[in-house]
């Protein structure tokens, strides 16, 4: 009966350490603090705002803060390909 009555004054005590530790005993005082959550329709109107955003975003034209990317240079770049190529060498023999 000694043996039960330790085990479980030790489970409650490993517990309780893990309650506090992980802080699961303060999830009943924050249930008031979360913010509501809002599940509605959106009308086709909004979906289609939101594709046109996602898409100027997406592409590089908006730059997220209500502006668009003026200044933005669509050159192509190339890299080394202005040298002329060089002949293979050749093994002497």
């Amino acid at each position: 009966m000694r043996a039960i009555s330790a085990g479980a004054v030790a489970l409650k005590s490993t517990s309780e350490t893990l309650r506090k530790t992980l802080g699961i005993d303060k999830a009943e005082d924050t249930i008031e603090d979360l913010p509501e959550l809002t599940i509605r329709v959106l009308t086709e109107s909004e979906m289609e705002d939101i594709r046109a955003r996602a898409s100027s975003l997406s592409s590089g034209v908006d730059n997220d803060v209500g502006g668009t990317l003026e200044d933005v240079d669509n050159d192509i770049i190339t890299e080394g390909f202005e040298q002329p190529p060089t002949e293979p060498a050749t093994a002497l023999n």
